[in-house]
């Protein structure tokens, strides 16, 4: 089980894992987003996601958190995610925001570049959050119409309030098992 991984671990440079157009496996992390980033997510393609007025806001936001590959010295962001909170007497890591580059997302209409997985990476460091914050994985999301089919897709139940999804512990264990490689360096 890779949640083994979690513990007296950086949760961003865990060995995540997304997929390129050849099946081969990419070894991605997470960083906070710097200033440097603040243009890259204020035009194309970031400028046509769902969430991509807001990004530029939250640079220097401890909770933020761009993926990247972990080639090359200036990596392209994959996804972004900000962090949500464990309120006292909830089960869940709620008030998540997590959003993959519209170009991966969305690749017949801007690309013909493909990665697959970058969804299911950002969920997982959100369980990895959740695990750490003794939450047993579990996390909350408050889906956009457009994304809930993938979040059914992650496990996710739907919640008795609209557009809210919850991801068990049995679902999270599974799903973060599915993004991180089995050992470090493959």
């Amino acid at each position: 089980m890779a949640l083994a991984l979690i513990k007296n671990s950086d949760l961003d440079t865990l060995p995540y894992r997304v997929w390129s157009e050849t099946n081969e496996p990419v070894a991605v992390r997470f960083a906070l987003p710097t200033e440097s980033d603040r243009e890259k997510l204020s035009v194309y393609p970031w400028n046509l996601a769902v969430y991509g007025p807001a990004w530029p806001d939250f640079i220097g936001d401890s909770k933020t958190r761009k993926l990247i590959s972990t080639d090359g010295d200036s990596p392209e962001i994959l996804g972004m995610l900000r962090i949500g909170e464990a309120l006292p007497g909830h089960y869940y890591l709620l008030r998540n925001l997590l959003e993959a580059n519209p170009e991966y997302k969305y690749p017949k209409n801007l690309s013909s570049r493909r990665i697959r997985g970058i969804g299911r990476v950002l969920v997982a460091r959100l369980v990895a959050e959740s695990y750490n914050r003794g939450m047993e994985g579990r996390v909350q999301v408050r889906s956009h119409p457009g994304a809930v089919s993938f979040y059914k897709h992650l496990g996710f139940q739907e919640n008795r309030l609209p557009f809210v999804y919850d991801l068990m512990k049995e679902e999270a264990e599974a799903l973060f098992d599915l993004s991180i490689e089995a050992e470090r360096g493959k």
